[in-house]
């Protein structure tokens, strides 16, 4: 049996996973929300497989020493499986589309709106519970003020945006950097003179 190299299988993997990065990241939504589905498919179809696996790692991990509770961590119980299958389901049926460059591209209300049912699925009725609580009540406040304030602030942002750019290709232009040191220089001048009078003045009192 050939050895393997942890190292070189670490990069291959890397490697891999960065290829597939690149091609998710270039990938319409349609795509993403099928790849997302398939794996739930395959974390389901390899319970078994997964949790052999798992028992190695778990056993090289206490024989090297690892603190019970960061082993525990690591166990991979049928449950847990199943909790991240759903969690891709759940991610691919939430309708939210982004761009290739991940930017969000459904309307915020929406976007929050399938969070919180996808949250309100996970949690049950502690969601509920907790809002009915005087905690629940601020937190709801809270996320309500700035859900307004973000779609208040969103059409006075686009039209700000292209000003504030020009704004800040100014400021960082080598002539107003030049003036700024300029004035800095003044400013240092100024307060060398000033601590120069004062320690005369304090000298003759």
């Amino acid at each position: 049996m050939i050895p393997l190299n942890t190292t070189d299988y670490a990069n291959a993997l890397g490697f891999k996973a960065k290829q597939a990065s690149a091609l998710m990241a270039r990938a319409p939504t349609a795509t993403k929300n099928a790849a997302l589905r398939k794996l739930a498919g395959l974390l389901r179809a390899n319970v078994d497989a997964l949790q052999i696996d798992n028992a190695r790692d778990i056993e090289r991990a206490s024989q090297s020493g690892l603190a019970a509770p960061l082993v525990d961590r690591l166990k991979l119980s049928p449950q847990v499986i199943e909790t991240c299958a759903q969690g891709c389901e759940q991610l691919a049926g939430m309708g939210i589309e982004f761009a290739k460059s991940g930017e969000l591209l459904s309307p915020l209300p929406v976007a929050m709106a399938a969070m919180t049912q996808v949250m309100g699925e996970k949690f049950g009725g502690g969601m509920a519970a907790l809002s009915q609580t005087f905690s629940g009540q601020m937190s709801t406040l809270s996320d309500t003020f700035n859900q307004t304030k973000i779609q208040l602030m969103a059409p006075i942002f686009d039209v700000l945006k292209n000003s504030l750019a020009g704004l800040n290709a100014l400021l960082s232009s080598a002539a107003v950097q030049d003036k700024l040191q300029e004035v800095a220089a003044l400013i240092s001048q100024g307060v060398s003179v000033a601590l120069a009078v004062a320690g005369e003045w304090i000298g003759k009192l």
